[in-house]
Formats: structure tokens, sequence, C-alpha cells
């Protein structure tokens, strides 16, 4: 019968977690499509990157700036930074006009 005792029901409800709530965890809508927008220009870059051995990875986003890491062939290269600087970071602008850096790791 002790076990039974266990199984009842708090007299109050405890408090919350400080960070729950909807800004919790996943982040707003907004960010979420931030996101989705980022991820979805890298995935149309990915395959010219990958034909040279290479790839990029999406580590962070920091309000609108973007950090990405290079990595296989590209981690490196001599020509990383121009892909990073006048392909990635262009396309990203075009794409997502509220986008603000980007900064590689």
């Amino acid at each position: 019968m002790r076990f039974l005792s266990r199984l009842r029901a708090p007299e109050q409800d405890p408090a919350p977690p400080p960070d729950s709530g909807p800004e919790a965890g996943a982040g707003s809508l907004e960010d979420i499509r931030f996101q989705l927008q980022v991820e979805s220009v890298l995935n149309d870059v990915r395959p010219a990157l990958q034909a040279d051995g290479g790839d990029i990875e999406l580590v962070e986003i920091v309000g609108k700036s973007v950090k990405v890491r290079m990595v296989g062939a590209c981690h490196g290269c001599a020509s990383a930074s121009f892909t990073l600087r006048l392909g990635i970071e262009k396309r990203l602008r075009e794409e997502i006009p509220e986008f603000g850096d980007l900064i590689p790791v």
C-alpha cells in the first residue's frame, strides 16, 4: 500500500520551470522561418561543394547572423573565403532580405 501513497496527486501544482513557455526551445515562428530559409539556401549550394569533396555545416544562428563551418576539402582551402563571401553569403542576401552576416567558424 505504500506505493499507492506515492501515486497521489500533489496538493498544489509545482511552478513551471523558468524557461518554459512559448519562447522556450524552438523559438518564435519568425526564428523557425529564418532557420528554414537558411537551411534551404545551404542545401541549394551543398551539391557544388560536395562535388569538390567539401561541404558546409550550419553551426548556429545568432539573431539574423549565421555561423557556418566549411568541412572536407573546403576546410582550409584557399578559395573557401571567396566561396563563402561571393557565393554563399550573396545567395543568403538574395533569398533572405533580413539576413545579417555570415560568420565562418
